[in-house]
């Protein structure tokens, strides 16, 4: 029987009134980051996967956006 090899992983990560999502590509080691509401959760998981190559904001509720500036200003310096 042929195993199935999976391309992506999907992370939920608790930020507290909800979730960030991170889609990481195992084929080539890119993530992307949906939502950041909170960015210490977000970044001890993104700093386990190597590159960031995209944001997506689902939309401009605090829960959702508060923690994009550390995110940025992370990956702007890093």
């Amino acid at each position: 029987m042929h195993k199935a090899q999976h391309d992506y992983e999907v992370i939920f990560v608790d930020v507290g009134q909800g979730d960030a999502t991170i889609i990481h590509k195992l084929s080539n080691i890119h993530s992307v980051l949906v939502d950041a509401g909170v960015a210490d959760p977000v970044l001890s998981i993104l700093k386990q996967h190597a590159e960031l190559e995209a944001i997506f904001i689902t939309h401009w509720d605090k829960d959702h956006i508060g923690g994009m500036p550390t995110v940025i200003n992370c990956y702007e310096t890093g």
